[in-house]
Parts: C-alpha cells; structure tokens; sequence
C-alpha cells in the first residue's frame, strides 16, 4: 500500500459510506411472466446466520458503491492491514482489528476511517439482524408467504398492498390477485380484489373479483379463503408459511446499488437517496422505475416499474411487491412480484442478482 492505514476515530465517510451505526441460482425464480409453477426460495439456507467477515465488507462496498470500488482490484496485507485496491477508480478499501478505512481520489488520498466493521453488520448482512414482531398489526402481517407443496406466492406491504399467484399443479392455470388488506390482531379481510384465471398462451387473465378472509400468525404462517365472482378460482383457501427474511430490516441503503450478471446482459442500479432503479432485465429489454420502503421494520419494498423492448417477457407498466433476498452463502437478490397495470392483467415475477465474488 501507498500508505499506513490510521483507524484511530470512528466517522462516516463517503456515504457507505453514509450511514454510522448499525450470480445465478437454481433456487431461485429467474425473469419471465408467470406461465408455470413458481418455486419459492427454499427456507433451507437460513439454517445459520452468516458470520460477517472481511470479504462480505469488501463486496458490500463493491456493490453498493461502484463508483469508488469497481473493475478488478488487487488485494494485499500490509502490517496487519487487509485491502483491496481498485486501479480504474484509485480507491483502497481496507480492515484491520475489525476497523473500515477508505483513501483515494475521494478522499483526497487522505485515509478516512469509516467505522467499526462490528456496527455495519445489519446493513452488510441483513438476513442475521431480525426485528421483533411489531405491535401494529398490519406490520406484522407483512411480509413473503409460499406454499411449499403448490407453489403459491402472497407479498403483504406494511400498508396492507397485496400481490399473489397461485398456479395449478398440473400447470395448465393460474390464479393472480391484487389488493389491499384490512389488519386486526391476527386476521384481515379484503374487498373487491382484483383477481383473475390465466391458461398458458393466454395475452392477459380472465378478469374476475374477490374477497378474502384470512389469518395469520406473525412471523409464521397464514390462511386465506377466497369468495371469488367472474371466475372459477385454481382454489378457494390457501396455507401458506412465512419466509423467515421477511423479518429483516429494510432501507434504500440495503438494496441499493449495483446488479449484474454479464452472460444474460442484466444490469440493475438503484440510486440510494431516490430509490431510482434503471438498467436492463436482459439484451433487448430495459427496466426503469423506483423502489419505497413502505416500513423500516419489515423487508418488503415497494416497486413501479416499467419494462421496454421487444424481447421483454411483458410490455409497460407494472406494480411489484420485492424482498431482498440473502441466502447467507453467495446468492443476494431483488425479488420482484407484481402484476401488470394495463388492461391485461398478468402476473410478472423478476429476479435481478448481485454480481459479486463468492459472497
């Protein structure tokens, strides 16, 4: 290294830079507009928390922050001192005794310590910091629900937003939903649900109604009854089990960033301070909207996004429901789950990953 790293204070610096405190898999969907069953990510990987360590630092600050750590980097030890050099950018980032330092061009080469690597833990590693149930019903009815054995899907927001698919086994229909629910204490109602019947090849669902009572353990499990008009429902009741991710925390500053996988021309990049998201779901087909976080205390955001170009799976506009998804070894991805908003109703699930180095 050009020089010593002092870790002396604890500051902020650069924006991971700004807050103190605190590649493909086969387990998960890939892009496409629903026209056969869906797999929910397994629970499997969640066994085990992962341990934060140097290399899930260094490519948190490699995704989040391309415009410091981007392009190839050489790695070293210098005294102690572990980093990562990036020559197109001319950033060092680097750890010793559990202490972050940055130094280049954005710090006018002067090193900058940024704090200590124990307190960005729940920003680096999401999946390891759970919160507790929150009190207001609706937040705690938030979150990812999946039938393991149908391979139905339900999103919930903090503000009671829905989206839902619920295939045949057979494959040859489909059932998609919106809404919005009304929580009490452990069940919800909903009125005049958006909900319609798709059969393979079909441009758009038969539209149809419904209303919904349900249940819910937080944190557990939920059970719904559909009374549905204008169609015959794939099913009138569905159980389905909490993703145990739901739980984690939810920022801009989690999920924003880089995306990539350069073999399939996937880029995405989420600004954030504005939550912009703009980029490409593969050659031909280009994504741009914007990303809220209806409630800090729940992983579930909120997604408008459009989708254009001729190879697109669905043409325009469309309400997503996302999760960010950490499996705790080398898959972290955006989850997106919606429905499109024209006069054909459809349902569009898309999975951007993090292009990252083993982590």
């Amino acid at each position: 290294m050009r020089r010593v790293w002092g870790l002396a204070g604890l500051a902020c610096a650069m924006a991971f830079l700004v807050s103190c405190g605190g590649g493909a898999s086969a387990s998960l969907p890939t892009s496409e507009v629903v026209a056969a069953p869906l797999r929910a990510p397994a629970k499997s990987p969640l066994a085990a928390a992962r341990a934060l360590d140097n290399t899930a630092v260094f490519t948190y600050a490699q995704w989040h922050y391309p415009q410091l750590f981007s392009g190839g980097y050489a790695t070293g030890v210098w005294q102690g001192y572990s980093y990562r050099y990036y020559p197109s950018t001319g950033h060092y980032l680097g750890i010793a005794n559990g202490q972050i330092a940055l130094m280049g061009p954005g710090t006018n080469n002067a090193v900058v310590p940024v704090g200590a690597m124990a307190s960005f833990e729940c920003q680096v590693l999401p999946a390891n910091c759970p919160v507790a149930t929150p009190a207001d019903p609706a937040v705690a009815l938030s979150g990812f629900y999946f039938d393991p054995l149908a391979y139905g899907v339900m999103m919930i927001a903090a503000d009671g937003t829905f989206v839902g698919y619920n295939p045949k086994v057979d494959g040859t229909r489909s059932d998609v939903f919106r809404g919005t629910a009304q929580a009490q204490p452990g069940s919800w109602t909903a009125s005049n649900v958006t909900f319609g019947s798709i059969t393979p090849g079909a441009t758009g669902a038969a539209r149809g109604t419904a209303n919904i009572t349900a249940t819910f353990s937080a944190g557990t499990s939920l059970t719904a009854t559909f009374n549905v008009t204008g169609v015959t429902p794939v099913a009138t009741r569905l159980a389905m089990d909490f993703y145990p991710q739901s739980s984690s925390a939810a920022s801009l500053q989690t999920v924003s960033g880089g995306y990539a996988t350069p073999s399939g021309g996937q880029t995405l990049t989420i600004d954030p301070a504005s939550g912009a998201m703009s980029g490409s779901l593969f050659t031909g087909c280009t994504f741009s909207g914007s990303i809220s976080v209806p409630h800090p205390d729940r992983n579930v955001y909120k997604v408008q996004g459009t989708l254009t170009g001729s190879a697109c799976p669905s043409q325009g506009p469309a309400d997503y429901l996302a999760q960010y998804y950490d499996n705790g070894v080398e898959n972290q991805a955006l989850l997106l789950y919606g429905t499109t908003t024209g006069a054909d109703l459809n349902f569009v699930y898309l999975t951007f990953f993090r292009n990252g180095d083993g982590v």
